[in-house]
């Protein structure tokens, strides 16, 4: 079962990657088992042959996950997904996910376009930095990242969730009773129906 961790969801630039401009954005899960990244690109070469690397380092820039993608994984203006084996100690720690152009020979690429990735212009994301060339650059990439829950954990996590909203927002208590009043009114309503309906 996957939960949302981070969201950056600003999507009002791109930045570009290429064979000399690769792309990092560094974050901070807030929770274990970080385990799926998701960003949304725009690829102008469909029927290219470049790849491209998109993986996760770890503080010290250590490699700990990796994918290959190709022009032809790659759609106009769609989500690239990164599932991979959960990051069990992901809480808290600093990561960086990178993506670069894997070198070709001059021969080999049919274009020199370059893949886009959505970004925001402002620095939203506070506990990270978007870097061009290990550079720190304007904006944040524009991204989701989930981790890996079991359902125990899925109804704790959702506990802790409405605790700190009702805190926040006494406002939120009186909306959320409502809502479920009217949810259980409706579903006593469709039975009280099927029931009838049975009878006749």
């Amino acid at each position: 079962m996957r939960r949302l961790d981070l969201l950056q969801p600003v999507a009002d630039d791109e930045v570009n990657v290429g064979v000399q401009s690769n792309v990092s954005q560094s974050f901070i899960p807030q929770h274990a088992n970080l385990s799926s990244i998701q960003l949304r690109v725009s690829n102008p070469d469909l029927q290219g042959n470049k790849s491209y690397l998109v993986a996760i380092l770890d503080q010290n820039h250590k490699l700990l996950r990796s994918l290959v993608v190709t022009d032809a994984n790659l759609g106009w203006e769609a989500p690239l997904r990164f599932d991979f084996a959960p990051i069990a100690n992901s809480n808290k720690q600093l990561f960086f996910l990178t993506i670069s152009q894997i070198p070709q020979i001059p021969e080999a690429s049919t274009s020199a376009k370059s893949l886009g990735i959505s970004t925001s212009t402002q620095d939203l994301y506070p506990d990270g930095s978007l870097l061009i060339n290990n550079q720190k650059a304007p904006g944040d990439l524009t991204f989701q990242m989930f981790y890996q829950t079991s359902a125990g954990e899925f109804i704790k996590d959702s506990l802790i969730d409405f605790k700190k909203h009702a805190s926040a927002d006494p406002g939120f208590i009186t909306v959320f009773v409502v809502v479920e009043i009217l949810l259980l009114w409706l579903m006593l309503k469709r039975l009280t129906k099927i029931g009838a309906g049975k009878r006749t």
